[in-house]
């Protein structure tokens, strides 16, 4: 049996702590013994997985330095943890976890699973001068590690195109136990008081300008057949007073809500027209509650797609009105069907657990 250590920034619930989740849910507890380290104590219960790691019976432990002292004693806790707990691989996720342990001298193996290209997130999301030295900084630091895994085939074949980096890749994958059984999309609705004779299309995702919320809401206002169409809004982020400032009859914003799958088991079709992904989770769970998608011409939506092209549409700045209007024309049960099989069939959980027990038992 090996020790598995995931070393994570914090326990808030986040795309990645999500998939890290699925892996430690999935993985052959017979195989691997399963640890996890957050750099940072995570305050608060609404948001933090903390307990449902213990729960799956993954040993935790949170730093509690601050982000200045732990640069000085993050290391040293670290090394410490992994000698007593006789940790054979160490799993990284994100930049502080990457440029934090790839500087240890330990003997455990480590490997990296990278979540986005950090020359354009980093940029998007602090600014071209911040953005670019945090993205070198982590680049300097994954070149040091042996083992990297790119969550999507698309981010790997960027990382070789912008960078000359050589990257593995394992998908990721929803857990699609938390989508089961039917629903009556009407009760639902009138539960969740949203419009009960509209299609509703609904977005997941923080308010910030990669994900294109404030573009979604003003591509929603300008069609041409509105009143038949209702925009839903899940999430929060410094982009929610501007998207308030939109809201109207047909826009509904709600913020950030517990219960995200039952409002995408009360919608029709979900829509993200972020600019840059990884391999999306909500567009994957959304899969996972049978939505047919609108996404934008990315390289990761692409890549979902081009697993059934029946399942959306792909849209850019000049064809959004036409290729809503031709998913909402097409045939609801075949788009409906080919979106859950492409999770059912490909990107789910257990398929990923499973093609990260061999990179972890090939590593050795």
């Amino acid at each position: 049996m090996k020790n598995l250590c995931f070393v994570i920034s914090t326990f808030k619930k986040s795309g990645p702590i999500n998939i890290v989740f699925n892996i430690a849910k999935f993985l052959d507890k017979k195989k691997f013994r399963l640890f996890i380290i957050s750099l940072s104590k995570t305050t608060g219960t609404d948001n933090n997985s903390i307990q449902e790691f213990k729960s799956l019976g993954v040993t935790t432990h949170e730093l509690s330095n601050g982000r200045i002292t732990g640069l000085i004693k993050n290391k040293k806790e670290i090394k410490d943890f992994i000698k007593k707990n006789e940790i054979d691989i160490i799993h990284t996720h994100g930049l502080r976890p990457d440029t934090l342990v790839c500087g240890l001298n330990i003997k455990a193996k480590q490997i990296s699973t990278l979540h986005n290209f950090p020359f354009d997130d980093y940029t998007m999301k602090y600014g071209t001068f911040k953005g670019k030295l945090m993205a070198y900084y982590h680049i300097n630091a994954i070149k040091k590690i042996d083992n990297i895994v790119a969550c999507s085939k698309s981010l790997s074949t960027l990382y070789k195109n912008r960078i000359g980096l050589q990257v593995k890749y394992v998908q990721n994958g929803v857990d699609l136990s938390r989508f089961t059984g039917s629903v009556d999309k009407f009760e639902l609705r009138k539960k969740l008081k949203l419009p009960l004779n509209k299609k509703i299309f609904i977005y997941i995702g923080s308010l910030i300008p990669r994900k294109s919320p404030v573009e979604t809401i003003k591509k929603f206002i300008e069609l041409e057949i509105s009143n038949d169409y209702c925009l839903l809004v899940l999430g929060d982020g410094f982009l929610m007073d501007e998207c308030k400032h939109l809201e109207g009859r047909n826009i509904i914003i709600e913020g950030n809500v517990h219960n995200v799958s039952a409002y995408l088991y009360a919608s029709d079709y979900f829509i993200s027209l972020s600019k840059s992904e990884g391999l999306p989770n909500t567009v994957m769970e959304a899969m996972a509650a049978k939505l047919p998608v609108i996404l934008s011409e990315i390289p990761a939506h692409l890549e979902i797609l081009n697993i059934d092209s029946h399942a959306g549409v792909i849209v850019n700045q000049n064809n959004f009105n036409s290729k809503l209007k031709e998913l909402v024309s097409a045939d609801y049960e075949i788009s409906s069907s080919a979106s859950y099989k492409i999770v059912l069939n490909s990107l789910n959980a257990v398929n990923m657990a499973d093609n990260y027990e061999n990179v972890y038992l090939n590593l050795y």
